[in-house]
């Protein structure tokens, strides 16, 4: 079964495919009522609301409307994640949902690093147990086999220099420093580009 149930109106069907796209990225297994038969809607919407680990509900006035939404959100009890995607007044929500802390998604225009997607994410995470994929590593570039300051690029964002010839090190502007696998083959740096390691001016910018 999957690990997250989307609960959403048809005028949001966009937004709805958008955010499975985006949980998928995160590992996530999704349901959403795309492929189901008439005869046997209700029945197999109580199966995938009672076996998800999480049920994320897209508020819209358009879903507001709908008693299907209303109703699979009745359902999901604790496991029901609330996020607001279309300005309205509190007073409109159903009244169960007044209490309940609600995502704004107001201004999400499908990006993936929205604050309040951020939360969302960890939120169904935290509810199907399950972690977050590694953040994806930048790809090192360069000619293997020249040295190790043909190598140190310094752009705004960070500063990469080779330690030795099995790692490189990544500084960030905010001087979180990551280290990755680098190519074999490649020399470390001089001692005095170890002493230098993150001031700004030594490498090429790019």
């Amino acid at each position: 079964m999957a690990n997250v149930f989307i609960s959403y109106g048809r005028a949001d069907r966009d937004k709805a495919g958008r955010l499975v796209e985006l949980l998928e990225e995160q590992g996530l297994s999704i349901w959403r009522d795309d492929h189901l038969r008439c005869d046997w809607v209700d029945e197999e919407i109580r199966k995938q609301i009672s076996a998800a680990d999480a049920v994320v509900a897209l508020l819209s006035r358009d879903a507001l409307a709908s008693d299907w939404v209303r109703g699979e959100m009745e359902r999901a009890g604790v496991k029901l994640i609330p996020a607001q995607i279309e300005p309205f007044a509190r007073e409109e929500l159903p009244t169960p949902l007044l209490p309940r802390d609600i995502l704004d998604l107001t201004d999400w225009h499908g990006e993936s690093d929205h604050p309040e997607l951020i939360k969302l994410f960890a939120c169904c995470h935290d509810l199907a147990r399950t972690s977050p994929p590694p953040p994806a590593r930048r790809a090192f570039q360069g000619n293997q086999g020249t040295s190790s300051r043909s190598h140190s690029q310094n752009t705004t964002e960070n500063h990469v220099h080779i330690i030795t010839g099995n790692s490189m090190v990544v500084m960030g502007s905010g001087g979180k420093v990551v280290t990755y696998a680098a190519p074999s083959g490649v020399p470390g740096p001089k001692s005095e580009d170890r002493d230098n390691l993150g001031r700004p001016g030594r490498g090429r910018k790019s």
